[in-house]
């Protein structure tokens, strides 16, 4: 009887951690994380930099304060100059695509019907029935679009601004919080371990570090192989907006349950039944290129480090976007994999 108490306390007790440790990740996120996040950031990426600036300081002999301005400098500028190239490329493709929004609604227009005359066929109903469906269907949505939908767009115009000059100001002060710790880094990271919160969380903070960087690091570079293939592939195929497309189906295959088939499938199969069936085959060929990529590069470069169910994972990008919008996508895993860290180093099972 004895035993059956002991347990049932033990299970409370537990519950109450993890409640406990859920409640101050959230409140880490929700009321420390904005003040600190440009700082936080500086000192990662600082890390991340410090092994190239030593490698620079040893060879050429330069003080480390110089060496580490001068590294930052070029690698800043080769992002810069990178990123200014592809945003100015996407620009031009969605300015072209905004522009062509009247063909692009005739080529809309004519795949829908083609794809209504195929399904009256296939059912053996009158020709035109589907159509006309769908017509009604697109005025009823058309009609409370414009009443529900714009006035909230509208309203939202001046908070998209705001949202805009605040991710300006975030950069800004990453970039001067990064220049500014990797001249001293080494002085202050000694001091950041030498404090007593930080050696007692040390393992979890390991732990964190490591799993989030594998995490983060993937899905980077599994971005950038997917919208390179996408966009070549749709450059190749003729698309004019390869690069935007390519990046769209890139971010759409980083989330859970989506992934890139729920772009390419849809297009190769209205591709197929408007007849262009080279180009519809290519879209499969695509998304099974894609497919692939990940399959293969995903447990290579990040293996087990998460130690995360994908169900919880899954649950984590739900939770993530419910709590924090877009960024969410990326605050949900980091926060599932403290949770489950300091859920290892302070319960025992």
């Amino acid at each position: 009887m004895s035993e059956k108490v002991m347990s049932g306390k033990e299970l409370l007790g537990r519950i109450v951690a993890v409640a406990g440790i859920v409640a101050a990740v959230y409140a880490l996120f929700e009321y420390v994380l904005p003040f600190v996040l440009p700082f936080l950031l500086g000192y990662i990426i600082a890390g991340w930099l410090e092994p190239i600036v030593k490698k620079f300081v040893k060879k050429t002999g330069l003080p480390y304060k110089i060496g580490g301005t001068i590294i930052f400098l070029i690698i800043f500028g080769v992002i810069l100059s990178v990123m200014v190239i592809i945003v100015t490329v996407l620009a031009g493709q969605l300015r072209n695509m905004i522009s062509g929004i009247p063909f692009i609604r005739d080529q809309a227009r004519d795949s829908v019907q083609s794809i209504c005359t195929y399904c009256d066929g296939w059912f053996g109903i009158k020709s035109g029935s589907m159509y006309n469906i769908v017509q009604v269907s697109s005025e009823y949505i058309g009609n409370s679009f414009m009443k529900n939908v714009v006035p909230v767009v509208t309203k939202s115009a001046w908070n998209v601004c705001l949202w805009t000059g605040s991710a300006a100001i975030l950069v800004a002060f990453i970039i001067l919080s990064t220049w500014m710790i990797i001249e001293d880094y080494e002085s202050i990271h000694s001091k950041i371990n030498n404090t007593g919160v930080v050696r007692e969380l040390f393992p979890v903070i390991e732990q964190v570090q490591y799993t989030v960087g594998a995490y983060l690091k993937t899905q980077g570079i599994i971005i950038l192989i997917i919208m390179a293939i996408c966009s070549v592939v749709l450059y190749i195929i003729g698309n004019p907006y390869g690069l935007l497309i390519g990046l769209l189906i890139a971010i759409v295959d980083s989330l859970p349950v989506l992934g890139s088939g729920s772009i390419l499938i849809p297009w190769a199969i209205i591709r197929f039944v408007q007849g262009a069936y080279v180009e519809s085959g290519v879209l499969v060929v695509l998304y099974l290129v894609c497919l692939i990529v990940r399959e293969i590069l995903e447990p290579r470069i990040m293996g087990r480090r998460t130690g995360i169910s994908p169900v919880y994972m899954l649950a984590s990008f739900y939770i993530g976007i419910k709590l924090y919008g877009v960024t969410g996508v990326i605050l949900g895993p980091i926060g599932m994999v403290i949770i489950f860290s300091l859920c290892r180093q302070f319960i025992k099972e």
